[in-house]
């Protein structure tokens, strides 16, 4: 089974995402998101083609249930989560995302 990866830039959105919805007062949602989020990539982890390409070997999911995608590729046998997203930001033309 590949494994699964989180660069720097996804957790640095986890943790945003987080500390986010704690600020909104939302900790009950924070909770759920994350775990939405989670089992999305594990989703992925399990089946790496699942994911429309939009770039170079990059992939992109809309996790269930909530308003974010995973940014994903696939680097050897494991599966790299690149960036977690809101799906209204403008990544498409921001390059940066990719990274």
């Amino acid at each position: 089974m590949p494994g699964l990866i989180w660069t720097a830039s996804a957790l640095r959105d986890l943790a945003d995402l987080d500390a986010y919805l704690i600020e909104q007062d939302a900790a009950l949602s924070a909770v759920r998101i994350l775990g939405y989020l989670r089992a999305a990539a594990d989703r992925v982890r399990d089946y790496p083609g699942i994911g429309r390409s939009i770039a170079q070997g990059v992939r992109v999911w809309r996790v269930a249930r909530t308003a974010y995608i995973l940014l994903y590729t696939l680097e050897q046998d494991d599966v790299a989560i690149l960036r977690v997203l809101h799906e209204r930001r403008n990544w498409r033309d921001d390059r940066s995302s990719l990274a």
